[in-house]
């Protein structure tokens, strides 16, 4: 076998090993917990935007919400009370970068889906099948 022949084998191999890695859990926690810190160290600190808002759904604000469930399972109506406080104060652009994995309470799920078609503005960077189907729906209601 030629070496180049040896080459394009290899590459095809760990590229093959590094897709089925990264579909396991442990594949997952690598890319969160090491890929991304090395990514944004290697880039370096970069300053907010002045025009730019983050807010962030950590453990300080589950204790001030006084949440006794994990930061993902939030009722969606907090969410949709966060879209409609920040379209009164003219938001440009909303984005949420929140795994919707299931639908949970039919009225919060409702009430979130009619806050993004609102607002108009809403991006869903982690938007799942499940919950785009009740948005697509909704939006063929109108």
């Amino acid at each position: 076998m030629s070496r180049y022949l040896k080459a394009v084998c290899a590459g095809l191999g760990i590229g093959l090993l590094g897709l089925v890695i990264s579909a396991t859990p442990f594949g997952l926690y690598l890319e969160e917990n090491f890929g991304l810190h090395l990514l944004f160290k290697l880039r370096g600190e970069r300053k907010v935007p002045a025009d730019v808002v983050v807010v962030a759904m950590d453990s300080a604000s589950q204790r001030v919400f006084d949440f006794k469930r994990g930061i993902t399972k939030w009722p969606r109506s907090y969410h949709a009370r966060l879209i409609d406080r920040l379209t009164e104060n003219n938001a440009a652009v909303i984005a949420f970068d929140v795994f919707f994995r299931e639908a949970r309470s039919p009225q919060d799920d409702e009430r979130f889906a009619k806050a993004i078609q609102r607002a108009g503005n809403v991006v869903l960077i982690e938007l799942l099948p499940e919950f785009c189907t009740q948005i697509s729906a909704m939006n063929t209601l109108q």
